[in-house]
């Protein structure tokens, strides 16, 4: 494939992110290479190389593009949800992050798909963006308790454990119900499944 000079460098990063959207989309993220995200967009390998230093560093900013859309949807449910009492707006949050998990799952699933760690801890801007999917739940909590001085806590406790909760779900490793015997398998009933911890999960943090 020849080498080609069609677009500036902005413009190439964003015809390269695009192109790697769409590329997971389709197959999640083991088929992202910069072999195939040359061919789709008629460039050689290397030119990825020169917009991103590595792959990982590109998959975090694909990564960093599904936090922002996810902090947008669940910002939107947070704001629909004003005037509702304290545990239904903690369970349409969940609702709205499981929502999220399965209408964008390949996308989802490459936040947690690769050990991006030491990569994250030198990229200030990723923990800003992870932090945004953070304040919905926490912008709720300082609504509902002002005087709480744990709220940015208390916020990360809970989302975590709805994550937990979450990711069990999607990955299919969810846990039976305590009360029964017989493993659940089909998608209603592991949806139920996370519908009754999570309920139980909220009530027992707004009991506290």
């Amino acid at each position: 494939m020849a080498r080609r000079k069609d677009h500036s460098r902005e413009e190439l990063k964003e015809l390269i992110l695009s192109a790697a959207w769409d590329i997971i989309a389709s197959g999640g993220v083991s088929k992202l290479t910069a072999r195939e995200i040359g061919k789709k967009i008629g460039y050689v390998p290397g030119t990825i190389y020169n917009i991103f230093p590595s792959m990982e560093v590109l998959q975090l900013h694909v990564n960093a593009r599904t936090l922002k859309l996810l902090a947008e949807k669940l910002g939107k449910v947070t704001e629909k949800g004003r005037g509702t009492p304290l545990e239904a707006r903690l369970i349409g949050l969940a609702r709205a992050y499981l929502a999220f998990a399965q209408t964008y799952r390949p996308f989802w699933m490459a936040l947690f798909a690769n050990d991006l760690t030491d990569l994250k801890q030198t990229q200030s801007w990723y923990g800003q963006a992870i932090e945004e999917v953070f304040l919905p739940l926490e912008t709720i909590l300082r609504e509902e308790c002002p005087d709480n001085p744990s709220v940015r806590e208390d916020s990360h406790i809970l989302w975590s454990s709805v994550h937990g909760i979450t990711y069990l779900w999607a990955t299919g490793k969810m846990p039976p119900a305590k009360e029964s015997h017989v493993k659940k398998t089909s998608s209603a009933g592991k949806k139920a499944e996370w519908e009754r911890m999570v309920t139980r999960l909220v009530g027992v943090f707004c009991a506290a």
